[in-house]
């Protein structure tokens, strides 16, 4: 029975595909448009659209690696929503601190 491995990168214009077949050792390269809006609809799609193209049953897919450049992106850019994270070794003073205004834009 065939095994494939899949890596799946969400870009902020194309989510890219890697697939590999694990008995020929075949690398294929896809690229399908990324729904901004639902970026699992653009992975689904294009997905459907690789399984098509290349005559491959998803349930032959042993591994599955995801990454989204969306979201370093976002980071990178501060472009994102404002959140906050919480971390406390459980002393006073242990590093939390709000946001500074210059940071979140207020």
């Amino acid at each position: 029975m065939p095994s494939y491995r899949l890596g799946v990168d969400i870009g902020g214009t194309f989510t890219d595909f890697s697939l590999l077949d694990e008995e020929s050792g075949r690398l294929t390269g896809f690229k399908w448009p990324t729904v901004s809006a639902d970026p699992a609809r653009g992975v689904i799609e294009g997905l459907r659209v690789l399984a098509a193209e290349r005559g491959l049953d998803v349930g032959h897919i042993s591994y599955l690696v995801h990454g989204t450049t969306i979201a370093v992106n976002t980071v990178i850019q501060r472009n994102g929503a404002i959140l906050g994270t919480s971390s406390s070794s459980g002393r006073p003073g242990s590093g939390w601190r709000p946001a500074s205004p210059s940071r979140t834009g207020a």
